[in-house]
């Protein structure tokens, strides 16, 4: 299989996992690491000149890269937004658990008979 086949083939793996949702995202960041590095070593080998019909698998290519970037960008967002939830969770528990703990916001508040 020439160079040009073997990225299409990847490519399109890649794009297919991304479409398809599972349940386990560790696994789903482990197999997109590794199908992403596996692509990167082929494309390390991507050199012209082209067959007609490696020229239109590149064509393929191209505009599987546009969606897959499209798909990585969401994935990346939503782990995001679960990092943040997590961190306004732990910090609600936080105040939950020691209410005392806290830390005055707007300075303080001083006394003073005249």
């Amino acid at each position: 299989m020439g160079i040009v086949q073997n990225l299409h083939q990847q490519t399109s793996e890649l794009y297919s996992l991304l479409k398809s949702k599972q349940e386990n995202r560790d696994d789903l960041i482990k197999r997109i690491n590794a199908l992403l590095e596996e692509r990167q070593q082929t494309l390390q080998l991507f050199r012209p000149p082209f067959t007609e019909d490696e020229k239109r698998l590149a064509e393929e290519i191209l505009i599987y890269d546009k969606k897959i970037n499209v798909l990585l960008s969401d994935i990346m967002g939503e782990i995001k937004r679960d990092i943040v939830a997590l961190k306004v969770k732990k910090q609600k528990h936080s105040r939950y658990e020691n209410p005392y703990n806290l830390s005055p916001q707007d300075g303080m508040f001083l006394d003073k008979k005249n």
